[in-house]
């Protein structure tokens, strides 16, 4: 029952838009903040951006879900390749334990681009038949 209302938690925040849509303007030459640490329950973060603006889903990749168990961290996407050292950093900060699992939404590079380096780390990867051919 806790996993599906992890994923059920997921499945609604990974694929939210902003209201109004991307609506904060391209902004994707302009530096953006960083991605904030967001505690949803005891074990359940979200790794977000902080105005939900195009510029930060360029720039940052879109967010992710940090999901804290006893086996290690199941980490729902995974922003961009270049926010992976922040990622890992901010994962840190709530577990010793190490991204075990990362279960991709879609094969967007917004949701997928960090994937290659948290597989060098060890991590399996779940994603669907058809997202995974594109990969």
């Amino acid at each position: 029952m806790r996993v599906a209302a992890v994923l059920l938690f997921v499945s609604t925040t990974c694929s939210a838009q902003p209201p109004g849509g991307f609506g904060g303007g391209l902004g994707g030459g302009m530096e953006q903040p960083p991605p904030q640490l967001t505690r949803v329950t005891d074990d359940v973060y979200v790794i977000e951006n902080a105005n939900a603006s195009i510029g930060e889903l360029i720039a940052n990749g879109g967010n992710a879900t940090v999901y804290l168990t006893d086996e290690g961290v199941v980490l729902f996407d995974t922003k961009s390749a270049g926010m992976h050292d922040l990622l890992i950093q901010q994962v840190s900060s709530l577990t010793d334990k190490p991204v075990a699992l990362v279960v991709l939404t879609h094969h967007h590079a917004d949701h997928s681009a960090g994937l290659p380096q948290l597989q060098a780390d060890g991590a399996t990867t779940i994603i669907s038949a058809a997202d995974g051919e594109t990969l």
